[in-house]
């Protein structure tokens, strides 16, 4: 999934964190350890169901429920104008009552743009 400044730029407009990473571009080319704006890091998270759908979409669920992470962390930034990409293993699934059901994913996601700067 690409993404694009644009989309770094209407998260920073829906949550008001319009720090200069994100949103100045021209900035930062030239300050950022990365050379471009990142993502924020719920930009990313937010795109997992996204991708998630995309990959279970033949499942036809009838309807989901996200009620949780137990794990997460950001380890690396994705710079504006690169690509994510998720990767879903089911880790456990149980029956539920009247049809439905409990699943357990494991959602490795990454970027092949940015290392950390630790």
């Amino acid at each position: 999934m690409q993404v694009p400044q644009s989309r770094i730029d209407a998260l920073a407009e829906c949550t008001e964190d319009r720090q200069w990473i994100y949103v100045d571009v021209n900035r930062a080319a030239r300050e950022s350890p990365f050379g471009a704006p990142v993502a924020h890091g719920f930009l990313t998270l937010s795109l997992l169901p996204i991708t998630a759908y995309e990959l279970l979409s033949r499942l036809d669920p009838g309807r989901s429920v996200n009620y949780g992470m137990d794990k997460l962390r950001f380890l690396a930034p994705v710079r504006a104008g690169s690509r994510v990409r998720n990767h879903v293993k089911l880790l456990a699934a149980e029956p539920g009552k009247t049809g439905s059901g409990c699943c357990a994913w494991k959602t490795p996601s990454r970027s092949k743009v940015c290392k950390s700067p630790r």
